[in-house]
């Protein structure tokens, strides 16, 4: 049942990261070419997307973006299932596993996406020489945020919904899944703006030249990482979680229905 279980895990997981990467690729690339100034959000975004339209299915999977992201969303969301299973089948709370295996593997595959990106669509000169540390340790501090709260906080948040406001499991699940990735992005937007400035200007620049470039982008980036992250932490993970509910029940019916086939086989078999 368990191994049933962990192969349904990994099937939502890329059926969940394909629907979202698309999207999520556009803005990823817009965010990137906005701070290094080739164009603005809004340029990127609907160039993206008339590249999709033009291109189709192979056109979309073709593009670096979307290559990257899946890779990273199927990696973080098999990850969260997994250790979910797992820790169902002991009966034990995967709070603290949950938070270090999806920051891990989060992290570490959104580092080598964020680093293409920078390199593929940022200021030409200054990401051919590389990604600084710098920008890796705002990168990983904001994916350690995200992790730490997309799937962490949630069962946390419905539960005190539900006792403090009298809301139903279902509502209150809903809603702790959809709002806390968009309630933390005006912190890890600046982190995540942080991290592309310093490949773009690795070094010489002040404090306050660097908050500055920033700052100009800050506002369009915040408003395009709410809808980034409301993709793939709100609406994916909650599609992906629905999805391994569905299987994982239907897994464990179908197990049901084998054990009692074969206990009826057994005593005939007997006589």
């Amino acid at each position: 049942i368990l191994a049933r279980k962990l192969g349904a895990d990994v099937f939502c997981a890329g059926a969940a990261a394909a629907a979202v990467s698309p999207f999520v690729g556009a803005i990823d690339k817009a965010v990137v070419e906005s701070v290094s100034g080739s164009a603005s959000i809004a340029q990127s975004m609907r160039s993206s997307f008339a590249e999709m339209a033009a291109g189709g299915v192979r056109g979309v999977i073709a593009a670096p973006q979307f290559r990257y992201l899946f890779a990273m969303y199927t990696g973080t969301y098999a990850t969260a299932n997994a250790i979910r299973t797992v820790y169902e089948a002991r009966e034990a709370d995967p709070s603290l596993a949950l938070c270090v295996g999806t920051t891990a593997v989060n992290a570490s595959l959104s580092l080598v996406k964020d680093k293409a990106l920078a390199q593929i669509f940022g200021a030409s000169a200054s990401a051919a020489k590389g990604v600084p540390v710098t920008a890796y340790g705002w990168w990983l501090g904001r994916d350690a945020v995200t992790m730490g709260m997309v799937f962490t906080a949630p069962p946390k948040v419905s539960k005190l919904l539900q006792s403090n406001l009298g809301w139903s499991p279902n509502v209150a699940d809903v809603t702790a899944t959809l709002a806390i990735p968009v309630v933390i992005q005006p912190l890890t937007t600046g982190m995540h703006l942080l991290g592309i400035d310093f490949v773009n200007r690795p070094t010489n620049v002040s404090v306050a030249g660097r908050l500055g470039v920033v700052g100009r982008s800050y506002g369009e980036s915040l408003f395009a990482r709410i809808g980034r992250i409301f993709v793939p932490y709100s609406v994916g993970s909650l599609v992906n979680s629905k999805m391994r509910d569905s299987l994982h029940k239907a897994s464990s019916s179908w197990s049901t229905l084998l054990s009692g086939a074969r206990g009826a086989v057994v005593p005939s078999m007997a006589k």
